[in-house]
């Protein structure tokens, strides 16, 4: 008995080590076929994100958790349980510098080498024109510049790629396996059901002509298992909700509001053509600079798409029918619009560089020589035009965050010299009037997070000052209750404004700072509690 299960114990463990075996010459010889592109990726990759790996920066919001830890349990109430866990088991202190950028370049060239095998690119020119412009695209800067997020976001992409790959390589049950990547990707960043949806799309316009695809069948099956892994991701959040005893806190239902885009459609599309259209133009407002090199590359691989599909056998109708998926392929990446008014930031347009990488795959089938040599040749330099903005954007974040150190330097120095001529021990609280407002220059591009100060985020937030001083070393003072804020608008109206003299004062337990006149939020927040509360507040400083 000992012996046949000692026997069977050792044939499972000779199958095993004959499997990783396998697996193990599968891929050195995987990497010895593609080391010369992954060599030229990672080069890319390194062109593109060098400054940001190698300096440390903090981007809004990680003010608030770079002096503590880089999970929640308000990550699990907004339905982002896949963040949690992965944050907790990888990264659990919020700021770190190099190592999760690292780790977000690593599973997005991961992404793209799983993409050459999904749609059969062998060509070593091919590879070259969809990773590098998939891998330097500078939107994603707008995600990758928060280290608590990058590379939670790089996992989310690597498994939306990775649900396709089993998708496409299986037939039968084992194509729904891919409901595992796909759920735990809505799991880390909600926006990723844009990017599923982008690539399940690409798969189906890119296998549309082939005999072997049954169109109306993969197509009922792909809207199936999307919906599937929505349904899944919906019922795994309330499985965490009711593990921790929590209730969902309304985050993501703030931002969707179907009523008003029942009045307002004509401005809700209108806003979304104009980024569509900024954002496909290579606009500087996107962008930075200027990247002109972005729109000849769409329009020359669009002229070969167009000349492909007019040009083959199929029936005019099913012609129709793809010339339609693939305008509804380019605006994927702002459904999002539709439902949120509008405003789409530009952190959640992370398809965009598989926009590309598949405008290019159906741009550069059956390519001839010459065409695929002009092709190169506009990816070459629409590469390093997307280079040069990302390293542009990242210097922006880093020399603003100087900025702000120096301001914040200089206000801890009012502070403590208000204190000093107050001759009180018992200051608890501070007061910020007004904000900081730096425009753009050819230095520091502005746009949105990018370049964004913390004086001037919120248009004046005391709360994320305090936050950004504590980075400073400053500790000791905490936001002006809300009900106490209406006391001092008579007695900043004397005040002078940052940097004059007399623009710090100590009000008995209040440190308060005038950057400016009140600001449009600033007046919004007090007067909305004053009305809700019933406030007596007899000034003109309410609308």
């Amino acid at each position: 008995m000992k012996k046949q299960a000692y026997n069977t114990i050792s044939v499972f463990y000779k199958n095993l080590s004959e499997k990783n075996d396998e697996i193990l010459s599968g891929i050195k010889v995987y990497f010895k076929r593609n080391q010369s592109i992954i060599l030229i990726l990672l080069v890319i990759a390194l062109a593109t994100y060098g400054f940001e790996l190698f300096n440390l920066n903090i981007t809004i919001d990680e003010e608030f958790t770079s002096l503590g830890r880089s999970t929640s349990m308000w990550e699990i109430s907004i339905g982002r349980w896949g963040k949690y866990l992965l944050a907790d088991i990888l990264f659990p202190l919020s700021t770190i510098p190099f190592v999760p950028l690292f780790v977000t370049l690593l599973f997005h060239l991961g992404a793209i080498l799983i993409i050459f095998d999904i749609f059969c690119i062998c060509d070593k020119q091919e590879k070259f024109i969809i990773g590098g412009i998939g891998m330097s695209y500078p939107g994603m800067v707008f995600i990758n510049t928060f280290s608590t997020a990058n590379y939670l976001v790089g996992i989310g992409l690597f498994c939306v790629i990775l649900s396709l790959y089993i998708y496409s390589k299986n037939m039968g049950a084992k194509k729904y396996l891919a409901l595992i990547p796909m759920c735990f990707a809505i799991s880390i960043y909600q926006p990723l059901i844009t990017v599923l949806i982008s690539i399940y799309l690409l798969f189906i316009i890119n296998s549309w002509n082939k005999v072997d695809f049954k169109r109306i069948t993969e197509i009922r099956n792909i809207i199936i298992m999307i919906l599937l892994a929505i349904i899944f991701y919906l019922l795994i959040s309330k499985l965490f909700l009711f593990l921790y005893g929590m209730t969902s806190s309304g985050y993501m239902e703030q931002f969707f509001d179907i009523n008003y885009l029942g009045d307002n459609i004509y401005w809700v599309l209108k806003n979304i053509t104009r980024l569509l259209i900024n954002v496909y133009s290579g606009d500087e407002t996107i962008y930075g600079i200027e990247i002109p090199t972005i729109i000849i590359f769409l329009f020359v691989l669009g002229i070969s798409i167009f000349c492909r599909i007019t040009r083959s056998k199929i029936k005019f109708l099913d012609k129709l029918v793809l010339f339609f998926l693939i305008c509804i392929f380019l605006f994927t990446p702002f459904i999002w619009g539709i439902l949120t008014r509008g405003i789409i930031p530009l952190r959640s347009l992370m398809g965009i560089p598989f926009i590309l990488i598949g405008w290019s795959i159906l741009g550069l089938e059956n390519q001839s020589n010459i065409g695929k040599s002009i092709i190169l040749l506009i990816s070459i330099l629409c590469i390093f035009q997307f280079i040069s903005s990302s390293n542009h954007l990242f210097a922006s974040s880093h020399l603003a965050l100087q900025e702000d150190r120096v301001l914040g330097i200089r206000l801890i120095d009012r502070i403590e010299e208000a204190k000093d001529a107050a001759n009180s021990e018992d200051i608890r609280y501070f007061e910020m009037v007004g904000y900081i407002e730096r425009p753009s220059t050819p230095l520091i591009s502005r746009i949105e997070t990018i370049g964004a100060s913390f004086f001037g985020w919120d248009q004046g937030n005391s709360q994320r000052v305090l936050a950004f001083l504590k980075i400073l070393g400053f500790y000791g003072l905490e936001p002006l209750p809300i009900e106490r804020r209406s006391d001092f608008v008579d007695i900043t109206g004397t005040m002078t404004i940052w940097p004059d003299s007399g623009s710090v004062k100590v009000f008995n337990d209040t440190v308060v700072v005038k950057f400016s006149d009140y600001s449009p939020y600033q007046i919004s927040t007090i007067c909305n509690y004053i009305k809700s509360s019933q406030q007596l507040y007899t000034h003109n400083f309410c609308p």
